[in-house]
């Protein structure tokens, strides 16, 4: 992918959050949507995106998606991963995003209960 493109698409706050949270490890996009308290739509907009770029890839376990970065992605623009790292991504949302998934992480909550909790509200 060109430095153009990647430019383009860490440009928007979402898909950096996003990339924000993958950088820690896989998720589902229903987690994403609960620890970046946006709808499910924008989110698969924005995942979307970074998929058809090839920054992420996802699994598909059971009824739900897991999304991680893609390593070749990381290979290719490890320079830009560690100015975002280092010179971005330590400032908020970014932060207060990180402490949302360490929380979620250490809490009871699966995608099967984010996925039951919203179906009936």
């Amino acid at each position: 992918m060109e430095l153009f493109e990647v430019f383009k698409l860490v440009a928007d706050e979402t898909r950096l959050r996003i990339i924000n949270l993958l950088m820690m490890g896989e998720l589902c996009v229903c987690e994403i949507e609960a620890i970046l308290d946006l709808s499910q739509s924008k989110i698969s907009r924005h995942l979307n995106a970074l998929r058809k770029e090839s920054v992420i890839d996802y699994e598909r376990r059971t009824s739900w998606n897991h999304y991680f970065i893609e390593q070749s992605f990381l290979d290719e623009h490890s320079d830009l991963i560690i100015y975002l790292e280092e010179d971005v991504l330590n400032k908020e949302p970014f932060n207060l995003d990180r402490d949302r998934l360490e929380h979620y992480q250490t809490s009871c909550y699966t995608c099967a209960s984010i996925t039951d909790y919203k179906q009936n509200k």
